[in-house]
C-alpha cells in the first residue's frame, strides 16, 4: 500500500489557519491511504505569487493551468498549494500514480472522513468533461477543529489522474467563486 503524501492547508482566518495545520497532521498520520503524488518537487517549482497570470505545467501528468494574477503557488514536496490573494480559499493539487476514476475518489474518502468532521455531502459525486478530460467531482461541508469549511474534490483524468481539492470558509466561497471557476477552466491537457 502506498503512502498518501498530501499537504492540506486551510487559511481563511486565524482559526482556520490552525485548523489547516491540524488537518495536515491528521492527513500525515493516516498511513493506510493508497495514493502517492507525483507533483514536481519543491526545488523544481519555486513558491510564486503571480503579478500577472502565470502558466504552470506538470509534464508527467500531462496538464497545464494558469495561476491567476495575485494568487500564490507554493510547492511542498509533491503537492502544490495555491491560494487566493487573501488566502481565504486554498486549492491543493497533486497527481497520483495509480488508481483512476471512482477508485481514486473512494481511496481519498477515508482520509477526508477522518480529517473533516460532521461532513455533509452537498453535491454528490457526478461526472463531467473539463477541456476534453473526464472529471469526477463531489462537494460538501464539515468542520476541522471546530471551524466550518466547505470543500470540493475533483478527480481530473489526464495523462495521470490529478486531485484538485478546494477548501474555504463558507463566507469566502461566493467571494471567490468566479476566480476559482476561471482557474479550474484553465486546466488543460498539454499539447
Amino acid at each position: 500500500m502506498k503512502v498518501l503524501e498530501i499537504i492540506l492547508f486551510l487559511s481563511t482566518a486565524a482559526a482556520t489557519q490552525q485548523a489547516g495545520r491540524n488537518a495536515v497532521d491528521a492527513f500525515r498520520a493516516m498511513a493506510p491511504a493508497v495514493i502517492r503524488s507525483t507533483f514536481p518537487q519543491a526545488n523544481s517549482v519555486a513558491a510564486t505569487q503571480a503579478a500577472t497570470p502565470q502558466v504552470f505545467k506538470h509534464v508527467d501528468a500531462g496538464i497545464e493551468f494558469e495561476l491567476p494574477a495575485g494568487w500564490t503557488a507554493k510547492p511542498d514536496g509533491d503537492v502544490l498549494t495555491i491560494a487566493t490573494p487573501d488566502s481565504s480559499v486554498q486549492v491543493v493539487l497533486w497527481a497520483i500514480e495509480s488508481l483512476t476514476g471512482d477508485d481514486a475518489l473512494k481511496s481519498l474518502r477515508p482520509t477526508l472522513d477522518q480529517t473533516i468532521k460532521n461532513q455533509k455531502i452537498t453535491k454528490p459525486a457526478k461526472k463531467y468533461i473539463l477541456n476534453e478530460m473526464p472529471v469526477i467531482t463531489e462537494s460538501g461541508t464539515g468542520e476541522v477543529d471546530g471551524t466550518t469549511i466547505e470543500w470540493t474534490v475533483d478527480l481530473i483524468t489526464a495523462k495521470k489522474p490529478i486531485i484538485f481539492l478546494i477548501f474555504a470558509a463558507p463566507q469566502f466561497v461566493d467571494k471567490h467563486a468566479d476566480e476559482v471557476a476561471k482557474f479550474r477552466r484553465s486546466i488543460k491537457k498539454l499539447t
